[in-house]
């Protein structure tokens, strides 16, 4: 077999091609070059200015959506608010928390967005509220000012229970539906007491368990004490007050016997009726204070003296 050699136009023209493609290859590879040299040098500083400064985003609203793209919770920030909205799958209000000039807050609302349940902190004291379905306050539980309180309210959002923890001690009010209070049941370190209050919110009758008595008051629609009954360790008694506060009449029982009193609008003593095992006894006294009359009975005998204006005898019988 022989082989016919190459003419020298032939080789010449393949010669010329590898050359060019030898030159398009370099140019290649010096374009490739660059390019690997600026990604090198780029890239970092393109990361380092979009990249999330200290990992974190920053935005003045945020919405988060579930898997079928409906809004599930919202960030959001004002100049004085800020708050998380959380929503249920029909899109519904039913969580915020929120910072406010107020203070922070956390409320709960049921499926029509009514706020139903809410936990607030109101110039530094704390609270929390219970709202029936119209969204009406009906139950506050407080500790304003470091005294807690729990605050009971009608369907028009009206406050008609109170009871609380005072520095003297805990009471519990009861109000009617104009906001008067008509009942206060309390426990002072004194004893535990009752106030029943009247339709134009005067005090009308009291009751109170003291350490040395316990007695029951009976006021007028001025805040006056008209009345008093009382039980102590001596006895138990009655006084009778005028619209001045001053006690005119006082019927007591002691170990002595019982007793009446009655006095002068000065609260002067002027009359004495008193029984004791010696008998009864009638004492009737001067604008000075001094004896002017006395009967008594003692047995089968009885007497009656007569004094002068200087509270001495002056006339008796027998």
């Amino acid at each position: 077999m022989t082989t016919e050699a190459p003419d020298m136009p032939t080789v010449m023209e393949r010669l010329e091609k590898l050359e060019r493609q030898n030159r398009d290859l370099k140019a290649t590879g010096a374009v490739a070059l660059v390019l690997l040299l600026a990604a090198i040098v780029l890239v970092p500083r393109f990361m380092r200015q979009f990249a999330p400064r200290s990992g974190r985003v920053v935005a003045r609203s945020l919405i988060l959506v579930d898997e079928a793209g409906k809004p599930r919770a919202e960030f959001s920030v004002t100049d004085k608010d800020a708050g998380v909205v959380l929503l249920d799958t029909d899109g519904k209000k039913r969580a915020v928390l929120a910072v406010t000039e107020k203070g922070p807050g956390l409320s709960f609302y049921d499926e029509d967005e009514t706020a139903r349940a809410g936990l607030t902190m109101t110039d530094g004291a704390p609270g929390l509220a219970f709202c029936d379905a119209n969204g009406k306050k009906r139950v506050v539980l407080t500790a304003a000012n470091d005294e807690p309180a729990l605050l009971l309210a009608d369907a028009e959002g009206k406050v008609r229970v109170t009871l609380g923890v005072r520095d003297e001690g805990p009471d519990l009010f009861l109000m009617d539906p104009d906001g008067r209070k008509r009942a206060v049941l309390s426990l002072p370190a004194s004893g535990p007491g009752l106030v029943l209050f009247g339709a134009e919110g005067s005090a009308s009758l009291g009751l109170a368990v003291m350490k040395d008595r316990q007695a029951m008051f009976l006021v007028d629609a001025g805040g006056k004490t008209r009345a008093e009954f009382g039980v102590m360790e001596e006895g138990a008694g009655l006084a009778l007050y005028d619209e001045d506060g001053r006690q005119r009449a006082a019927l007591a029982v002691t170990e002595e016997g019982p007793g009446l009193g009655l006095k002068d609008e000065r609260g002067r003593s002027r009359v004495a009726l008193f029984s004791t095992e010696s008998g009864p006894a009638l004492s009737l006294y001067g604008t000075d204070g001094k004896p002017r009359a006395a009967l008594a009975a003692k047995g089968d005998e009885s007497g009656l003296v007569l004094f002068d204006a200087d509270g001495k005898p002056k006339w008796s019988a027998p």
